[in-house]
């Protein structure tokens, strides 16, 4: 047993001090011991104390013994108010009782008192659960990558993505990990049983990469899971989207899948392109056939593709066309678009017809002869009566009979007149109505001999537009607007609407109390000022405006009719 001895004179004179007035005949009082509490010491031990309090002390001071019924308790220190002392940890299973000892408190005289001293047995630590965390590095149409980090790095687990709509289609996350299981214990194509632990991870894996083949919304998902399949943890998930994947649109002015025609002479040729679904910083490229040299320089430009295409001259003539392409590529693009180029090689006369635009009132063509010296005609005809003449020949026919005509001042027609030479870029041709026609080119002398056959360029005018308002008052009738005015709407709609163009509004000149004219993509809005200080009883006050369309087949016009206010008898 652990004891200590410590003697308090002091505590002795004062209590001879107290006595010396009493009746030396009566004996002083037995010393008592009072013991505090001790509070319940931890498992892990270590300086712990008890008060304690002395009264009616021996006389001349005296020696107060502690005594431990336990070794782990020691190391005592007793000062006039409290022990000290120190608690050996404690060895004892976690989760078991506590442990107890008891310390004897001895003083002379006084009657011995004991206290219980607690300590407590170290806690059951339940091992914390297995869990995951996610970052998404990265993200683009066709891959994920993944950051995976375990609470235990040693633990075996599962990491997988999934579409969000697949994972809704199970009825919780057990079966997801059940249908996970199923699978990895599949046989192999060669019919070798599936193993769990080929599936199974440990550690934390940075940009762990999954091929993506769809857009939409994704999960990246992990599990505890052991090679014998148990299910070590719950299931973690974080959810992704994955973006639509770029399309390149090329846009080119001859039809999808044909090539483009280059004149014998070349040229420096441009095609735009737009990107939906961009990724950032990523760029298009142009990879040329290789081996291929007499189509170079290409530039790509934030919405072009320019190139340069070399002269054919010095190709035997009647030779067949010589072809090459050129792959347009954008990373994780749908696909990679492929532009065919094939260019003329010399003949005794041809032409190369290509339609720039078309409008229901305008054709316009650049048309390039073979032989940049010979004199041609260019004209156009609608394909209806080109089909009444029945041929190429009667077509030269009736064209030769209309240039000799005489004026209308009575000179003789000369056929030189209506011939030209070299390229013509941007020809047009005036056009009256909807339908098929023709812009054709042949080889004519100024004495009537034709040259070559005739080149046909068959081309489609559209309907014209047309402009319908929708208005609540009778067609032609004026809008009429009350004296204090306000803002008005005018809604409206385009048949036949062509590409870029746009309806305007052409108010009357000089009228300034109808104006704040917006056109939008179907109402026209504009406001109409109060007409308060006309002169009472007056006529209305009356403007237009009118609403136009590039080549619509007419511009209606919007009376509008403000009252003035009335006279007061």
């Amino acid at each position: 047993m652990k004891k200590l001895y410590l003697f308090f004179a002091a505590l002795g004179v004062l209590a001879s001090a107290a006595c010396s007035d009493d009746d030396p005949t009566t004996p002083p009082a037995a010393p008592e011991i009072s013991v505090g509490v001790s509070t319940v010491i931890p498992a892990t031990g270590g300086a712990a104390s008890i008060d304690y309090r002395i009264v009616n002390p021996a006389e001349g001071g005296g020696t107060l013994e502690v005594i431990s019924d336990k070794e782990w308790i020691h190391s005592f220190s007793i000062s006039p108010e409290k022990v000290e002392f120190t608690v050996d940890p404690n060895p004892a299973e976690p989760g078991s009782a506590p442990r107890e000892a008891t310390l004897s408190f001895v003083y002379p005289r006084a009657q011995t008192v004991k206290a219980t001293i607690t300590q407590a047995a170290p806690e059951v630590v339940e091992p914390t659960p297995l869990s995951f965390t996610f970052h998404i590095s990265e993200v683009t149409p066709s891959s994920v990558q993944v950051d995976c980090t375990p609470s235990d790095p040693e633990a075996t687990y599962v990491l997988r993505i999934i579409r969000q709509t697949d994972y809704a289609a199970y009825a919780d996350d057990q079966a997801l990990i059940a249908a996970d299981i199923e699978e990895f214990r599949k046989p192999d194509w060669m019919g070798n049983p599936g193993e769990i632990a080929k599936h199974l991870i440990t550690g934390s894996r940075e940009d762990e990469s999954f091929s993506l083949y769809a857009a939409g919304d994704y999960y990246a998902y992990a599990y505890g899971l052991k090679d014998d399949g148990t299910v070590t943890s719950e299931l973690f998930k974080e959810p992704f989207t994955v973006p639509e994947s770029p399309k390149i649109s090329l846009s080119s002015d001859y039809p999808a899948y044909a090539p483009l025609e280059v004149p014998i002479e070349g040229g420096t040729y441009e095609i735009g392109y737009t990107i939906e679904n961009p990724l950032d910083g990523a760029e298009l490229t142009v990879e040329p056939a290789w081996g291929v040299e007499w189509v170079h320089d290409f530039v790509v430009s934030a919405d072009k593709i320019t190139f340069t295409v070399d002269s054919n001259a010095a190709a035997e003539p009647g030779g067949e066309p010589r072809t090459t392409w050129f792959n347009v590529s954008y990373p994780d693009a749908v696909s990679s678009p492929a532009v065919n180029i094939r260019q003329a090689a010399p003949t005794e006369l041809g032409f190369d017809l290509k339609q720039i635009s078309v409008t229901p009132s305008e054709i316009i063509v650049d048309c390039t002869p073979s032989d940049l010296k010979a004199t041609y005609v260019l004209r156009h005809i609608e394909k209806a009566d080109y089909d009444r003449l029945g041929s190429d020949e009667a077509l030269i026919a009736a064209d030769i009979e209309d240039f000799c005509k005489p004026d209308w001042m009575g000179n003789p027609g000369e056929i030189a007149k209506h011939l030209m030479t070299d390229s013509r870029k941007g020809e047009s041709f005036s056009v009256y109505g909807a339908g098929e026609y023709y812009v054709y080119a042949y080889g004519l002398t100024p004495d009537g001999t034709a040259t070559s056959e005739v080149e046909k360029l068959l081309v489609i005018v559209p309907e014209s537009p047309k402009i319908t308002l929708s208005r609540n008052y009778p067609a032609y009738a004026p809008l009429e607007v009350p004296i204090e005015g306000g803002t008005y709407e005018i809604g409206y709609t385009i048949e036949n609407p062509l590409d870029g163009a746009e309806l305007t509004v052409e108010p009357a000149w000089g009228v300034e109390w109808a104006h704040d004219f917006v056109v939008s993509a179907d109402k026209i809005t504009f406001t109409v000022d109060s007409n308060a200080a006309a002169e009472p009883g007056s006529e209305p006050r009356t403007t237009w405006f009118n609403v136009s369309y590039p080549d619509a087949v007419s511009s209606p016009a919007v009376n509008i009719r403000q009252a003035a206010p009335e006279k007061i008898e």
